[in-house]
């Protein structure tokens, strides 16, 4: 069975999503305490994320999406940055199949709009599975989808019909692990 992962990093609150078999079987949202330090909100997340990849019910390497953070002069944007970049190497470590992928494709992937706002990413995630509850939870889930789809590709040469899915899965491809 295979399975693939979502991951939307923030430091206030990190989506997380799973598919396995075509079903979201795992849906969640890790907040670690506003008071915590910045090193101990980065390690609640990573237990977090390792903690759901530990249930999976595969014992094969599950194709990974996280999302790269945008670069901005905000003290956010470069925690953000910093949580993502550990997130991806802690993610390699353990598994070969992490992909890096711009905001504004898991927007357009999920709505057709890569400038979509937040209400409408949740708007159009709970469309198709409405037991996501947030933002996060439904940007997780378009990372889901398109590792779901980046497999397809690579294990049965399957690509989406839609032009910019496809063009999103071969540069995906291209640029490798």
């Amino acid at each position: 069975m295979d399975s693939y992962i979502g991951i939307d990093v923030s430091s206030t609150r990190t989506g997380l999503a799973i598919i396995e078999e075509g079903k979201l079987v795992h849906s969640s949202s890790i907040s670690p305490k506003k008071k915590l330090s910045e090193i101990s909100k980065l390690a609640h997340i990573i237990e977090g994320v390792l903690f759901a990849l530990s249930t999976l019910s595969t014992t094969e390497e599950p194709t990974t999406c996280i999302e790269t953070p945008i670069r901005g002069n905000s003290r956010g944007a470069a925690k953000t940055i910093t949580f993502s970049t550990v997130m991806y190497y802690e993610l390699k470590a353990i598994n070969s199949n992490v992909y890096q992928i711009y905001p504004s494709t898991v927007k357009k992937w999920l709505t057709d709009d890569g400038n979509a706002k937040k209400p409408a990413m949740l708007e159009a995630a709970q469309r198709v599975e409405p037991s996501i509850e947030n933002h996060d939870e439904a940007d997780a889930y378009s990372l889901a989808t398109i590792a779901e789809a980046i497999n397809n590709y690579k294990e049965n040469d399957i690509l989406p019909s839609d032009e910019y899915k496809k063009d999103v899965i071969l540069r995906a491809t291209k640029k490798g692990k």
